[in-house]
């Protein structure tokens, strides 16, 4: 999960984007421009849904183009994005070489996507990574295109990894949960809710996310009053607002045995590392998800779809696992990683279309708003 932006700092955003894309857009050839037109054989339709090509002609379309300029996980790493080149040259016949720009921000790049849109100039990248309410917003503006995923996926992909009418890919997820130091802290004796958190015997060794949005996660299942009350107890209780990455690097030294609402990828990290850790859920567990869409007018359309299925497919969940940790439920019981007993049964909780499009509304907004608020009272 990422920070969500403000009405104000989006604006801001995108206002400076826009000044950089068109002023880089004015400098494109006509005629390169009508050649990119005439390559893009998997161009959408009038109505928005892209036309069912099949998978040799999205292959054919990919060897012309020859290259993909995409922004995935920063997780992947060089090594990652080297191996997914090799195996798309062995799995395709394509020698498709991938320009990464690992994805540091996921509302920078929606700001991005959804400004060069707007503008009306071809996109920075082909193919893009994204969560939830990122990839959704983008489709619901028309930022990204629907495809026909079908025919392109490799035999194996879960049904499940298309999502929103075919404008995004699933190509890993996480849960969201508790970490905690089980060297420091037996696993029955671990917190089990936000209002385990608020206890005295935890005061000053929890450390928690800035994230609003994931802590909508479990405030929308709470109800808003009961919401605010756990956040405010919890700050009250001494816990310490803190990013994953800075989070995991004080746990991993010992500074605090607990971490909570973080993602399942850093859990698997430490565990990796040979540290005794726990995770468990937190009232709600909510499995967010990392999701790849391609970008409407793409310069390289059938090179960012065929990348995308890829990434999307059981070939390439090894190289998810195994170089960036990142997991994927929809593959059930082919996964590395191993939850523990504290998740058997557990139902995931989802960002719906339905709940994503209640995000939008004042009331979602204002709540949000108070949940930050609360985050940084002293």
């Amino acid at each position: 999960m990422v920070r969500r932006i403000s009405a104000g700092c989006l604006a801001c955003t995108l206002f400076l984007v826009a000044v950089w894309i068109l002023c880089a857009g004015v400098l494109l050839h006509p005629a390169a421009v009508a050649a990119q037109k005439t390559d893009r054989v998997a161009a959408a339709s009038p109505g928005g849904t892209s036309s069912a090509d099949s998978l040799t002609r999205v292959i054919e379309g990919a060897k012309r183009e020859g290259v993909v300029d995409a922004t995935l996980q920063s997780s992947l790493t060089p090594r990652g994005v080297a191996a997914v080149q090799e195996a798309v040259r062995k799995k395709y016949g394509v020698d498709l070489k991938i320009n990464n720009s690992p994805t540091r921000s996921f509302p920078r790049i929606q700001a991005q996507a959804l400004t060069e849109h707007k503008a009306g100039v071809p996109p920075s990248f082909d193919l893009i990574t994204g969560a939830e309410t990122h990839i959704f917003d983008l489709a619901e503006a028309g930022a990204v295109e629907r495809v026909d995923w079908g025919p392109l996926l490799p035999p194996g992909t879960p049904p499940e990894s298309v999502v929103y009418e075919g404008s995004g890919l699933v190509v890993n997820t996480a849960f969201v949960g508790l970490l905690y130091n089980s060297k420091v802290i037996r696993p029955e004796e671990a917190p089990a809710s936000l209002k385990d958190l608020a206890n005295p015997k935890w005061r000053g060794k929890i450390l928690i996310p800035p994230y609003t949005s994931t802590w909508m996660t479990l405030a929308i299942p709470m109800g808003r009053q009961a919401s605010l009350s756990g956040v405010e107890a919890i700050m009250k209780n001494g816990a310490v607002v803190s990013e994953w990455p800075t989070a995991i690097t004080r746990f991993t030294l010992g500074e605090y045995p607990l971490v909570a609402l973080i993602s399942e990828i850093y859990a698997g990290q430490v565990k990796a590392r040979g540290m005794a850790v726990g995770f468990r859920p937190l009232d709600t567990a909510n499995l967010g998800l990392r999701i790849v869409a391609v970008r409407r007018n793409a310069r390289h359309p059938n090179a960012a779809r065929l990348l995308a299925a890829f990434l999307a497919g059981p070939d390439a969940l090894k190289i998810w696992q195994e170089i960036g940790s990142n997991p994927n439920f929809y593959y059930r019981g082919q996964s590395l990683f191993d939850l523990g007993p504290e998740w058997n049964g557990v139902r995931p909780w989802f960002w719906t279309p339905e709940r994503l499009r209640f995000m939008s509304t004042p009331e979602a907004q204002a709540w949000e708003q108070e949940i930050g608020r609360l985050l940084i009272r002293k």
